[in-house]
């Protein structure tokens, strides 16, 4: 059964430590213009904090 949803269909972008090593998960939202790249750039590195995994939506 495959899904409708568009939403369900886009990729899903992961930065800093592997999901299972991480102390805390952060989903970074975004808006329509934005990607996950953007969002990587603009926030992820400038943050340097460790033990966090971000997941971005695209």
């Amino acid at each position: 059964m495959t899904s409708s949803n568009y939403h369900l269909q886009q990729r899903v972008e992961h930065y800093g430590v592997p999901i299972d090593d991480a102390q805390v998960v952060v989903v970074l939202v975004h808006g329509r213009t934005i990607t996950p790249e953007y969002m990587n750039e603009f926030v992820v590195q400038r943050l340097e904090i460790e033990n966090i995994a971000f997941v971005a939506p695209a």
